[in-house]
């Protein structure tokens, strides 16, 4: 079944996105990076599929208003993170970008902090 309703070797977060809204459960998506990002062809993760996956993915962004799925280009604060969770009815799920063990969390933070 979610082979079906996720059928790509490769899962990205938009991915889980409408996979949660595909079993009618609201979701609010926050990131800071619209779309595939090209420089993930470095990550061995990523290597072998982005560029099939770059337009899929990129269509999943653009699309994503018409579907009815929330999707938001910002980095949420701790606080609202914390806000969030003293709801008894929210679930979070936080994906942190590989690059931040890869490369250190200083570029990522300075780059989010443009974004809010």
């Amino acid at each position: 079944a979610l082979t079906r309703r996720c059928p790509t070797q490769s899962t990205w977060s938009i991915d889980l996105a409408y996979l949660l809204h595909g079993y009618g459960i609201h979701a609010r998506y926050c990131t800071i990076t619209w779309g595939a990002d090209e420089s993930y062809k470095s990550i061995e993760y990523y290597k072998a599929n982005l560029d099939n996956d770059a337009s899929r993915v990129n269509s999943l962004f653009t699309n994503a208003a018409t579907k009815g799925l929330s999707v938001e280009m910002k980095s949420l604060a701790v606080e609202t993170i914390v806000e969030t969770l003293e709801s008894e009815t929210s679930v979070v799920i936080i994906l942190v970008d590989t690059k931040c063990f890869e490369q250190g969390c200083a570029e990522e933070k300075a780059r989010a902090s443009k974004n809010r």
